[in-house]
C-alpha cells in the first residue's frame, strides 16, 4: 500500500510543479490516499483484516473516481482502475468469499463511477489542452510505474 502512496505522491508533486493552480486539489487527493494507507496498516495491526482489506481495495477506486470527476474522463486516469483490478485478482487468488465480495464491490463502484462521469460528461474544471496533456502523461506514468511495480513485487 505504501508503494502506491509513493507513486501517488511522486506523480502528484510532479504534476503540481507543472500545474500549480491545481495544487490544492491534488494535495487533498494525496493526503486522502496517505490517510487510507495509514488506516489500512493500523487496521492490520489491530487484526481487523476485513475492514483493512475493504479499505485497501476501495481506496484506489475512490481516488481515481475523485480525479476523473474533477478533471474529466479525458485525463485517462480510469485505466488505473483496470490495472488495480488485475492486481487484486492476483493478490487475492485464494478466492475466499470476502475477497470475492471486495473485488465485486470494487468492480461495481468503478464501473458505475466511470460510467456516470463518462455518460454525464462530468468535469468540475475545464482543462486547457496543455493541462489535459499533462494529466494524460501523469496517468500514463502512474499506470506504467504501477504495472512495473506489480511485475516486480508480485
Amino acid at each position: 500500500k505504501f508503494q502506491g502512496v509513493i507513486i501517488v505522491w511522486l506523480t502528484g508533486l510532479a504534476t503540481m510543479l507543472v500545474l500549480p493552480h491545481h495544487a490544492l486539489f491534488l494535495s487533498a487527493v494525496m493526503v486522502m490516499h496517505l490517510l487510507a494507507a495509514t488506516f489500512v496498516l493500523y487496521a492490520n495491526h489491530r487484526k481487523a483484516y476485513g475492514p483493512a482489506k475493504w479499505l485497501f481495495v476501495m481506496d484506489p477506486a475512490f481516488l481515481v473516481l475523485t480525479l476523473i470527476a474533477y478533471f474529466g474522463d479525458g485525463t485517462n486516469f480510469q485505466y488505473i482502475l483496470l490495472i488495480c483490478f488485475l492486481m487484486y485478482i492476483y493478490l487475492f487468488r485464494r478466492r475466499s468469499a470476502q475477497s470475492f465480495n471486495s473485488l465485486t464491490l470494487f468492480l461495481i463502484v468503478s464501473v458505475t463511477g466511470v460510467s456516470v462521469v463518462y455518460f454525464g460528461n462530468i468535469a468540475v474544471v475545464e482543462l486547457e489542452p496543455f493541462e489535459l496533456e499533462v494529466f494524460r502523461v501523469s496517468a500514463f506514468a502512474f499506470s506504467a510505474v504501477l504495472s512495473s511495480m506489480m511485475g516486480v513485487v508480485l
